[in-house]
């Protein structure tokens, strides 16, 4: 895709605007501040975030995205990985305290 494929190139934008048509719903019901797109796919960079960021503005209440910010996240494919283990890590001080105790 680097190297200029339109095809590749064409079926991320589609994609982009599929999500990003999909997201415009989410943001509506919730109107969040920012919206972090995660996973390995973040990797091709603003070929798929550039028509996410369109499509969620163009499907969404306008005073929904006014303030929006959607952006790539940073944690890569790692991001699944890191959340478990800050899931774990969040009741370790309880769980400590149950077993010392016991």
């Amino acid at each position: 895709m680097r190297d200029g494929d339109r095809g590749a190139i064409r079926a991320m934008e589609d994609a982009g605007d599929a999500v990003g048509r999909a997201l415009a719903q989410a943001v509506t019901i919730v109107n969040p501040e920012l919206v972090v797109i995660g996973g390995e796919l973040v990797a091709a960079g603003d070929v798929l975030v550039a028509p996410i960021r369109r499509a969620v503005q163009r499907n969404a209440m306008s005073w929904h995205t006014s303030e929006l910010r959607v952006v790539p996240g940073a944690l890569g494919d790692s991001a699944g990985v890191r959340g478990a283990a800050a899931l774990v890590l969040a009741d370790a001080p309880e769980r400590l305290a149950v077993l010392v105790a016991g």
